[in-house]
């Protein structure tokens, strides 16, 4: 089995994760997986929150192309936006996954997102840890100063 030190999500571990939000939340609740694991929205049936249901549109480099720079930020600010207003049940961030398509782990690359990592701070308690995926719980309203 590939396990967490390795950068990479064992198939077992993406089987667990998906059970489990299966388990605890319902149908029509969206999620958002952060990183390239974008298989536990099919494995556990649950939608993804934003129009990024993967993180790599919004984490790639792309200061040499200054319009695509530019397009990215914009999408950037779309994507905090979406999920402002959609407010995902859970937050699925995968830990230590760098690899040939992402350099930066999913877990560091939030800081690359304007409002992002506060908005997890804000917003979401860690609730658990399945190999790499770190699982944030949406706290529920009047928990925390709005």
């Amino acid at each position: 089995m590939i396990g967490p030190k390795t950068g990479v999500s064992s198939p077992i571990a993406s089987e667990k994760t998906s059970e489990w939000l299966r388990h605890n939340s319902l149908p029509d609740d969206k999620i958002l997986v952060w990183g390239l694991e974008c298989q536990i929205y099919a494995l556990s049936s649950r939608m993804f929150a934003t129009h990024a249901p993967f993180d790599f549109l919004l984490t790639a480099d792309l200061s040499a192309n200054k319009i695509a720079e530019s397009w990215q930020s914009i999408i950037r600010q779309q994507f905090v936006e979406q999920l402002i207003k959609e407010r995902p049940k859970y937050l699925l961030i995968v830990n230590n996954d760098t690899n040939i398509v992402e350099p930066l782990p999913s877990n560091e690359a939030l800081t690359l997102i304007p409002g992002f990592q506060s908005l997890v701070d804000h917003d979401y308690n860690k609730i658990k840890s399945i190999e790499l995926f770190d699982i944030y719980q949406r706290k529920t309203l009047g928990s925390h100063d709005e």
